[in-house]
């Protein structure tokens, strides 16, 4: 019977997630067997969780098999484990790893006025922190159809060919394709989110104390700051050198 419940709310979560998805193309969804939510009131709830960016809402499973949404404006943070799905279907990696994601105002575009608020996923600790923003993108791809011959014409070339037998080349044709692209931010405090291009260079000017030892560590270890794991590594680096320093 529980084991019953447990799958009817997780289908209860993918459906309230495609029932909120909007028809852009941008929306996802993460989904996770366990979870904690802390919301701004102070209360703590636990269930399977499911993770909606774009537009940004938090659905938490009940007991009762029932689904409650939460805007993040709502939400202090989340911690949750054992992912079941990943965006398009992707099988979750590590069953043990626990991701913390944290609501925070942000300025999606400089037009905006107000701030709205929006999950980050927090990498690593310290008083510098890491964020991921991960986002659904559109890759446009290239390709060259197969040409198709149907038959022979005249003294055996076929239809459609040259004077070799061989068909004229074949206009290129471009397939939008969906791509999970990764924003990174470092945020010293809750109104103090900064954009990080991934990187040494942008990195090393988050940094300019640590600048020089953040610089012959990365290249000792052999690290370009070009991916979420090397990031957060970095980063940590530089936190443990700034405490190091601090009288």
């Amino acid at each position: 019977m529980k084991k019953l419940l447990l799958l009817t709310t997780c289908w209860l979560l993918t459906m309230a997630g495609y029932a909120q998805a909007p028809t852009n193309g941008g929306s996802f969804r993460l989904t996770f067997r366990l979870g904690r939510v802390v919301l701004l009131s102070g209360d703590t709830l636990d269930g399977p969780v499911a993770l909606q960016f774009g537009p940004d809402l938090l659905f938490l499973a009940q007991a009762d098999g029932s689904v409650r949404t939460f805007a993040p404006a709502a939400v202090v943070a989340c911690a949750v484990q054992q992912e079941m799905t990943g965006p398009a279907g992707s099988a979750a990696a590590d069953p043990n790893l626990v991701r913390l994601f944290r609501a925070l105002p942000w300025y999606p575009d400089r037009t905006r006025k107000q701030p709205e608020f929006a999950f980050f996923e927090q990498l690593g600790g310290g008083p510098v922190l890491l964020l991921r923003r991960q986002r659904l993108a559109q890759r446009t791809v290239a390709y060259t159809p197969v040409p198709v011959t149907v038959g022979a014409g005249m003294f055996g070339i076929p239809v459609g060919g040259n004077s070799r037998g061989l068909p004229p080349p074949a206009a290129p044709r471009y397939l939008s394709l969906p791509e999970l692209r990764e924003d990174f931010f470092l945020i010293r405090r809750a109104d103090d989110l900064a954009p990080l291009r991934p990187g040494l260079k942008d990195l090393l000017g988050a940094f300019p104390a640590q600048a020089p030892q953040l610089q012959a560590y990365a290249q000792a270890h052999r690290l370009s700051a070009g991916s979420a794991r090397e990031l957060t590594e970095l980063v940590s680096y530089a936190n443990a050198l700034a405490a190091s320093a601090a009288p």
